[in-house]
């Protein structure tokens, strides 16, 4: 069942400019009326949100942006004939948002990705704010969204998934280890479900590896952005604001990891909370609980300390030849033509964990337990993940011990020898 209501009439002719003496009406009141007339609602944070009926379908729009004004502000133009000046659209803007918080009821926003007892919606960001619906039976377009989405500035349209579907194409794209793509796999499939535990994929190489290229396929398939790669954060008040407004981070580049970003991704990982200062406030601190689905890459080793590894998939690259490079006119080309066909086998995988997840029973869960339970479930009977996964762990947990001056000393003097 659909949460949007049934489309509101929107008519602005309703609305008198006089009051009942037949004096004006100041602009924040007309404003306030005109935005009273869509459906108002708040998620459980206390945003307040509004539905726009916007031709045959619903947008979901936060009050307090610069996009919810310019409506606003036209809607009032296109009644009035003249415009709205900011301290009236800030009152009215301000006024709406009490109402929808306190008059108006609470429903769950999503980003993305969102999971009901049907199953699994991943908003494909077109223009028509259509939606793909995954169940244990199977995955279909959906016209009308049967949950609230919301988007942000530069997220783009997922690719138009095909029924025949074929995974061989992806490794036409990835300069990746076969023994490492039950891992890629898993990570992707994992991206498209709202909760975590999330891993953390590492891609270390050396110059010409195409660790950025890597990244850029991955997210493409799942969290299509017009700025798909990113800087690392300076600190973490940045990386809260992107983890709340990507539903997968991406960041190219990174030379070394300072604990607080280590600390923060763990968080990012497996839950926990993200606080930062609530801003003109000295006191208040806005909390927030958010998983998301990440990807680093970068030269140096970044995995050294333990509780990273543990929620990490580590990807050696190796260099590409000059012979087998291709331009990036040519790369875009074929990763345009190939993602239909992945993404529909994604899907198929996806729809297989949603299948098979109350069947599987692991002997002994490790900290990213319920991860490895989802990419068996989702593998439906190929048996290759576990075996890469606890191969991939055991390499990094050489990798930390390594790192260690101490642990390295111990390692020397026991005659230790790395057989990799």
């Amino acid at each position: 069942m659909s949460v949007v209501s049934e489309k509101p009439e929107l008519k602005l002719t309703d609305i008198d400019l006089l009051d009942e003496q037949g004096r004006k009406k100041s602009r924040a009141t007309v404003l306030i009326e005109i935005g009273s007339m869509l459906p108002l609602f708040h998620c459980e944070n206390g945003n307040a949100y509004a539905e726009l009926h916007i031709g045959k379908h619903v947008e979901i729009w936060p009050l307090e942006t610069k996009a919810f004004r310019e409506w606003l502000s036209h809607q009032y133009f296109k009644l009035s004939g003249s415009g709205a000046d900011r301290g009236s659209l800030s009152d009215a803007v301000s006024t709406l948002s009490s109402k929808a918080r306190y008059e108006c009821q609470e429903r769950t926003v999503y980003l993305r990705v969102a999971q009901t007892e049907a199953g699994i919606y991943l908003d494909m960001c077109d223009k028509k704010w259509r939606v793909l619906e995954i169940t244990s039976e199977g995955w279909q377009i959906l016209d009308h969204s049967p949950v609230a989405f919301i988007r942000n500035k530069g997220m783009s349209s997922l690719p138009i998934p095909d029924k025949n579907g074929n995974i061989s194409l992806l490794w036409k794209l990835l300069n990746i280890k076969k023994e490492h793509r039950p891992l890629v796999l898993a990570f992707l499939v994992a991206a498209m479900r709202l909760h975590g535990p999330y891993p953390i994929l590492v891609l270390l190489g050396e110059q010409g590896t195409a660790k950025s290229s890597v990244a850029r396929v991955l997210r493409y398939l799942v969290d299509p952005s017009s700025v798909p790669l990113r800087a690392p954060p300076k600190e973490e008040r940045d990386f809260l604001v992107s983890a709340k407004n990507n539903w997968m981070i991406v960041m190219d580049n990174l030379s070394g990891m300072k604990p607080w970003l280590s600390d923060a991704m763990c968080r990012l990982s497996t839950g926990g909370g993200l606080s930062a200062r609530t801003l003109y406030s000295d006191t208040d601190e806005t909390l927030h609980d958010i998983q998301r689905p990440s990807i680093v890459n970068g030269i140096d080793e970044i995995t050294t300390r333990a509780d990273f590894a543990h929620r990490s998939l580590l990807l050696h690259l190796l260099p590409i030849s000059k012979k087998e490079r291709i331009s990036e006119r040519e790369f875009k080309r074929r990763l345009k033509k190939h993602a239909p066909k992945i993404l529909g086998t994604l899907l198929d995988r996806v729809s297989a964990g949603l299948r098979n997840i109350d069947d599987i029973h692991l002997l002994e869960l490790p900290r990213m337990g319920d991860f490895l339970e989802w990419a068996v479930a989702a593998e439906d009977g190929a048996g290759e993940f576990a075996t890469a996964y606890y191969k991939n762990q055991d390499d990094l947990v050489l990798t930390s011990l390594e790192a260690s001056p101490v642990a390295r000393t111990i390692m020397d003097m026991m005659g230790y020898v790395d057989q990799n």
